[in-house]
């Protein structure tokens, strides 16, 4: 009878934490997932139902237990590509992390780090949140931008894992936000292996892509492949891409419209969203995509609504 209860006891803490995917998660059948419904002007849409979702995966019907708001504390992770590629973005990425600063996160730690080949500058999640608001603005005050020495190669890829590190037990109720124009040219770490490491992680990313004019030559293969191949990875997580409009005529120490826009609408993401739990028909041996959709009733009550979750159903990690 002891033993029996201390299985029972076992299997609600592991649906407590929910950690989709992973060995913690007793059983495997039974998956907690981050999923944001937004309408089509991109504001988040709230008070949806179970009723209101239809699910398929390929290998039988998924069984939709609960939705509702993912209540669990979260942690945010912002990462800064200061590579030399980025230097003609210097005040975009000055107004987008003045915009972080000024934004409340509930409910939210963050950590930080500034990268370039290498990891030029990290303030963790035990630090003070003043220390890390406080940096961010000093990238965006007058003159602030030359903290950020913007040099050398990218290693994003690294950097991205290195993100992953700094959460040490990530869950589904954990993200990445990542500033960069998206080419990689300098890591170990291959697409194959940071993909597989977000997925099993079940930490989404989202990125706000700084997509230069190349006017006077060819892209590089990596800014070639870099923006589709972070596309995948916020595709397949169930994260985003953030983009506003370009910020070059911003007022200079001055936070813009179109990055606030671009910050609220990712704390919208990472702190009301709901959280969705499953239960699978059978056990995974590879990753096997499913869908995810409104009803036809509230298709017709949002038209182009989005959809954002991670995009495929992955094995548990022995």
């Amino acid at each position: 009878m002891v033993r029996s209860f201390a299985i029972l006891a076992a299997f609600g803490l592991a649906v407590f934490l929910g950690v989709p995917g992973s060995s913690q998660e007793i059983p495997c059948f039974h998956r907690l997932l981050p999923v944001t419904v937004e309408d089509s002007k991109g504001v988040s849409i709230k008070d949806l139902q179970a009723g209101d979702l239809q699910t398929k995966l390929h290998a039988g019907p998924i069984k939709i237990v609960s939705l509702g708001p993912d209540t669990r504390p979260h942690r945010l992770v912002i990462l800064i590509d200061a590579s030399g590629s980025m230097a003609t973005q210097r005040r975009r990425v000055g107004v987008l992390t003045a915009a972080l600063a000024e934004t409340p996160l509930p409910n939210t730690k963050i950590a930080m780090m500034v990268f370039s080949d290498r990891i030029d500058e990290e303030i963790s999640f035990s630090q003070p949140e003043s220390m890390i608001t406080e940096r961010l603005r000093q990238i965006n005050s007058p003159g602030g931008g030359s903290l950020l020495s913007f040099h050398g190669r990218t290693a994003l890829y690294d950097s991205l894992l290195a993100g992953l590190r700094m959460l040490e037990t990530p869950t589904s109720a954990d993200s990445l936000y990542l500033i960069s124009d998206g080419a990689d040219d300098a890591s170990r770490a291959k697409f194959d292996q940071v993909e597989r490491s977000l997925t099993s992680s079940g930490v989404r990313l989202f990125v706000s892509l700084m997509l230069a004019s190349i006017s006077n030559r060819h892209p590089t293969p990596a800014e070639t492949a870099g923006p589709q191949e972070m596309r995948e990875l916020v595709h397949r997580t169930g994260g985003e891409i953030l983009i506003g409009s370009d910020e070059a005529t911003s007022t200079r120490g001055k936070v813009s419209e179109q990055s606030t826009d671009v910050i609220h609408a990712l704390a919208q993401r990472v702190t009301q969203d709901y959280l969705l739990e499953v239960e699978l028909p059978t056990s995974l041996r590879k990753p096997m995509p499913w869908d995810l959709k409104l009803s036809p009733e509230d298709r017709k009550r949002w038209k182009s609504a989005q959809i954002n979750y991670p995009a495929e159903m992955v094995p548990c990690t022995p």
